[in-house]
């Protein structure tokens, strides 16, 4: 939380970012949608991919996809580094630690587990995505509340033992 108070323009950065990814999310699809119709968005499972593979320019320029996977290449690996940045700097503060460097090496090591083992093939994913609102309301709503309560609970702690110790 010092870094939230500390910072003065985080709020007009997060609705600037959400603007623009949100304006780009509806450009693509869109985009998409116009130049395939429903019916084969619908259908194919990277829509957007498709429209650009596609792309020909004077039977010359072609593989634009290659542009669009570098790009999800460096979109995912900085999603992950801010995930596994605000997993360590949250397990910091619940552990009471000065620092999250030896929480590092751990959780990449489960998180590097837990992505080879949770699904062997697409077709394991689309069942896993059935029963994901099962899994999101745990980790979504029930464990950040489990956090809220030992963290209240925790201050309510320290109050006493500070009343105490007065």
């Amino acid at each position: 939380m010092d870094k939230l108070s500390k910072s003065t323009k985080w709020k007009a950065v997060i609705i600037k970012s959400t603007m623009i990814s949100g304006f780009a999310f509806f450009l693509v699809t869109f985009l998409s949608i116009g130049i395939l119709s429903q019916g084969v968005v619908a259908d194919i499972r990277y829509p957007s991919f498709f429209v650009v593979q596609t792309i020909t320019i004077a039977d010359f320029f072609e593989r634009f996809e290659v542009i669009i996977a570098i790009l999800w290449y460096i979109t995912i690996f900085f999603r992950l580094s801010l995930l596994l940045y605000i997993i360590l700097e949250g397990l910091k503060g619940v552990f009471n630690l000065t620092s999250n460097q030896s929480l590092l090496l751990p959780i990449c090591f489960i998180s590097l587990f837990g992505a080879m083992s949770i699904w062997d093939d697409v077709t394991s994913l689309i069942e896993y995505l059935e029963v994901w609102r099962f899994y999101a309301s745990l980790f979504g709503l029930l464990f950040p509340l489990l956090l809220i309560c030992l963290g209240l609970f925790r201050k309510k702690a320290l109050e006493n033992k500070k009343g105490i110790n007065q």
